[in-house]
């Protein structure tokens, strides 16, 4: 268990790594800037990318079953992921705290406010994103995702779709890159929700999966085996929307 699963703490997303680090009980005095263990790199991985059934989930323990003691991260060594100060549109967005981004102008289709998270997930690494939609104006244009490289924090709708693995407010399925989600659907997610994101880049091939708590969805795709990292991100649209890491 301990070497395919990663934790949520109160304010912030810890990485576990791959490997048997030992792990000094010692909290940092700055809890955004817990040490990073060294990543392992992945073993080559299958074909490219391609769907998942929801049926078949990467095999990573969910967040809930784990014991109190390894959810609060005190038997593993890792980083807390938190929004970048630098890699954010201050533009449309403004950061709350390291883990609530609001968005303070509305958007557009052409460009909207996209924050990325900080660090990035690695070969060797998982990591289980929660991510509560606090406030959620209207009903299109919100992203919860990962991309092999950033992209504009600017960017439009479609840009954003075709950068990396999304889960989109409206779509019937995740955007991958270049592969962006034809079909629309109900919402996925409302305010209130609370989006889980599990990023593993641990297993061969490795692989992206979402599940919403109010609605039921849940999507997992595979992620391309050239992918050395993924930086995980969220993108809102609509004045007042609030969405705060768990």
């Amino acid at each position: 268990m301990r070497n395919h699963v990663t934790f949520a703490t109160g304010k912030g997303i810890l990485v576990k790594e791959h490997g048997d680090a030992i792990h000094d009980s010692a909290a940092p005095n700055n809890p955004f800037e817990a040490r990073r263990s060294r990543p392992i790199a992945v073993a080559g991985f299958g074909t490219a990318l391609q769907a998942v059934s929801p049926s078949k989930p990467p095999p990573m323990t969910p967040l809930a079953a784990l014991p109190p003691s390894l959810r609060d991260g005190s038997a593993s060594e890792g980083t807390l992921l938190t929004f970048d100060p630098t890699r954010f549109s201050s533009r449309f967005l403004r950061l709350e705290t390291p883990t609530r981004v609001a968005c303070h102008t509305n958007c557009s289709q052409s460009t909207q406010g996209t924050a990325f998270l900080t660090p990035a997930i690695r070969g060797g690494e998982a990591v289980t994103l929660r991510i509560r939609c606090n406030a959620k104006p209207g009903r299109m244009r919100y992203f919860i995702g990962c991309a092999p490289a950033p992209f504009d924090v600017d960017a439009g709708q479609a840009a954003v779709q075709a950068s990396g693995y999304s889960l989109e407010n409206l779509k019937a399925g995740p955007n991958c890159p270049a592969q962006p989600c034809g079909g629309s659907a109900p919402p996925c997610f409302h305010t209130g929700s609370v989006v889980t994101m599990w990023i593993d880049l641990q297993t061969s091939p490795g692989s992206v999966r979402w599940e919403v708590d109010t609605t039921g969805v849940v999507h997992t795709v595979r992620v391309d085996p050239n992918t050395p990292e993924l930086f995980a991100f969220v993108s809102l649209y609509n004045r007042e929307a609030v969405f705060e890491l768990m």
